[in-house]
């Protein structure tokens, strides 16, 4: 793509590509660029800015592709399947402090079928405030982030969150909104990297909690909707420590695993 078709993308479009390296220097530079302006906000399945993305994920050469997009987020299927051909984890930002990433081995059937809603909203007041106030009394700070949609991804999305350098070290913990018993559910937690950095995987669309403490809450993890979605690097014993059950009620929660070593990526496992 020649200086002046780039030229022509971010003016039309108002898409900022970061081809750099690691995926937290990107989100900082990010940050401060979409700082300096209001209006990156686009719906990424757009024609020219899919064409961009593909390409750029093809021609990439470091392990992130990185654009701004602003709140508006749709991935239409040939942009996941070009990070599935590529390899390349496409990476995408909201502006505000979040990000999204897909990776290769995270890119399922079922997404390329249908594609990605993850439209989103940051902000305050999204979650009925005396749930928040339960979970924040103890808080250094914490993040709400509303998603339109309320459907399972089909496979596993990585949140990224820029919580300041300040609470490396210390804990992220993500709740999850369950609508139907209308209780804040601990999914996730992850310590901070010193740069200021958290990433939690997830598998449906809902309304999330992110809160920063000094220690681990004490309470139960719970994946939303009771499924945990495998991901590389995954085992069943693995999976039944991180929720406090043993590898027996793992397999007795799920008959139709025969073989517990054997466990596939994008694999549904009830833990509960």
């Amino acid at each position: 793509m020649n200086r002046k078709r780039k030229t022509d993308l971010r003016c039309l479009l108002l898409v900022l590509p970061l081809l750099a390296g690691l995926f937290s220097q990107t989100m900082a530079r990010a940050e401060a660029s979409e700082s300096t302006s209001t209006s990156r906000v686009l719906d990424i399945g757009a024609a020219e800015v899919r064409q961009y993305i593909s390409a750029g994920l093809a021609a990439a050469t470091e392990q992130n592709f990185n654009v701004v997009v602003g709140e508006n987020i749709e991935v239409p299927q040939d942009v996941l399947q070009s990070v599935k051909d590529s390899g390349t984890t496409l990476a995408l930002h909201t502006g505000n402090g979040m990000a999204f990433s897909i990776t290769r081995d995270n890119v399922t059937k079922a997404m390329l079928n249908s594609g990605l809603d993850l439209r989103v909203v940051v902000g305050e007041d999204i979650i009925p405030q005396e749930l928040t106030a339960q979970k924040t009394a103890n808080a250094l700070l914490f993040k709400e982030i509303g998603m339109t949609s309320r459907s399972a991804f089909g496979g596993v999305v990585n949140m990224h969150w820029a919580l300041g350098s300040e609470n490396g070290g210390k804990f992220a913990n993500l709740y999850h909104y369950n609508e139907v018993s209308g209780q804040l559910e601990y999914v996730s937690a992850y310590v901070i990297h010193g740069d200021g950095q958290a990433m939690f995987p997830i598998v449906n669309g809902a309304n999330y909690l992110v809160t920063v403490t000094n220690i681990k809450p004490n309470e139960r993890m719970v994946p939303a909707g009771g499924k945990y979605v495998a991901v590389k690097g995954d085992t069943l014993s693995g999976i039944a420590n991180r929720y406090g059950i043993s590898l027996r009620e793992v397999l007795n929660l799920n008959p139709e695993i025969r073989d517990p070593n054997i466990l596939r990526i994008g694999q549904s496992i009830r833990v509960q």
